[in-house]
């Protein structure tokens, strides 16, 4: 499959991130340039905002991006990544199956003490939101 010249940028941006996101509660650049600001609001108290990424994977222009506080998306042209549904669940070995249904495994979020610390096997029938 041949990646369009934004995807590859976005990629590589993201590589970059990963240097300087871990531990970082600010919400990251993706990317520069010109495209459009993402809508996300900045992380709210308790929430640790994108850092310390898992997996990535690619849905369309999408990049989707598997964290230690959940999942997030930068879409194609968007210089922010913004957080997919509420959950901050630890996402870790994330594998996009289809269009809308993720899988991967981790550990619950933070405010979900009735969880087991490992979660198994994960999966997201709705592009990531539940």
């Amino acid at each position: 499959m041949r990646m369009r010249r934004s995807q590859v940028a976005t990629v590589v941006a993201v590589g970059a991130l990963v240097l300087t996101a871990c531990g970082s509660g600010d919400e990251p650049t993706i990317s520069q340039g010109d495209g459009a600001q993402g809508d996300s609001p900045a992380p709210t108290a308790g929430d640790a905002g994108l850092q310390h990424i898992h997996g990535l994977g690619l849905r369309g222009g999408t990049l989707l991006i598997a964290t230690h506080s959940g999942l997030w998306i930068a879409p194609d042209g968007q210089t922010k990544a913004r957080r997919v549904g509420e959950s901050q669940q630890d996402i870790m070995g994330f594998s996009i199956v289809s269009a809308n249904r993720f899988i991967g495994s981790g550990h619950p979020d933070p405010s979900q003490q009735d969880q087991p610390p490992n979660l198994g096997l994960i999966e997201s029938r709705d592009g990531g939101k539940s």
